[in-house]
């Protein structure tokens, strides 16, 4: 009996060491699939911009929304004063940071105004993994020649196939006077244009789609350089990621997307509006 005793104790002990072994092999594994590599569109084409993806305007210093200006979906501020003012609205809520100031001065919120730390941290710290992503992509073999886009009273079509991913690499992207860029594709066309250093659209210029959803577009605009400038009439639909760069949107201009910068005017008659996923 004494022997039977022990042997049910050698086995219990074994199959505790079984259990633990199995139960830090299962939490060993967690960590491997949060280090997937991570990628800058999604399966159907989407641009992924993460936790981003819950905000129309997000910007790490200040926003000025002013002269009857609209914002139709959620803004996040990092840091600095937000500023409303003019007759502007936002068509959603008011996302800060802790420390945040707000000032309101003849505009209409219609939404919630909160801090939320861990939400703005982690939107921004995922816009900067994209764009770090999306700089680092081939550009596209066709494309390899074209390394600046001015137009002036002009048009030019940029088009990729069915779940193909467009990459660009620009130093400049003007368009003025009239100038349209169209990017043409499929619902599951990708396009990435990297931009490192002017970025500017006016005189009633505009970036139009053909068959490609706006969220399947990203402007990603590096460095510290010139302001990014939309004015005069302006359109554009995607993305316009710039981190380090001040945004100025004014003059009646347009953007269906997302804006992410270091800081956003949105002033005279000018928005940004929240896209659908039909083209």
């Amino acid at each position: 009996m004494k022997l039977m005793g022990m042997a049910r104790r050698s086995v219990s002990i074994w199959v505790a060491v079984i259990g633990l072994c199995v139960a830090a092999g299962a939490g060993g594994a967690d960590p491997h699939r949060d280090t997937l590599p991570y990628q800058d569109t999604l399966s159907d084409g989407q641009i992924n911009t993460g936790s981003a993806s819950v905000f129309t305007v997000l910007t790490s210093s200040s926003d000025w929304l002013r002269g009857a200006s609209v914002v139709q979906g959620d803004i996040g501020v990092d840091q600095g004063r937000f500023t409303l003012s003019g007759g502007s609205d936002v068509f959603g809520d008011l996302v800060h940071h802790t420390g945040v100031m707000i000032k309101n001065a003849g505009g209409s919120v219609h939404g919630r105004i909160y801090s939320d730390d861990p939400l703005i941290d982690s939107a921004l710290s995922d816009a900067q993994v994209l764009s770090d992503d999306a700089f680092a992509e081939a550009v596209t073999p066709r494309y390899a020649t074209l390394t600046s886009v001015n137009l002036n009273h002009s048009s030019l079509t940029i088009t990729g196939g069915a779940n193909e991913k467009v990459v660009l690499r620009l130093t400049d992207f003007v368009l003025t006077n009239n100038s349209i860029l169209t990017l043409s594709g499929t619902a599951t066309t990708s396009f990435i244009i990297n931009v490192t250093e002017t970025f500017s659209l006016r005189s009633n210029s505009h970036i139009s789609l053909v068959n490609v959803p706006a969220s399947n577009v990203l402007f990603n605009i590096l460095g510290t350089g010139s302001t990014v400038s939309l004015r005069g009439g302006s359109t554009m639909f995607g993305t316009l990621l710039a981190l380090n760069r001040k945004v100025r949107i004014r003059g009646g201009s347009q953007v269906v997307g997302t804006v992410i910068a270091n800081q956003v005017k949105i002033t005279k008659h000018s928005s940004v509006l929240t896209p659908t996923r039909n083209p």
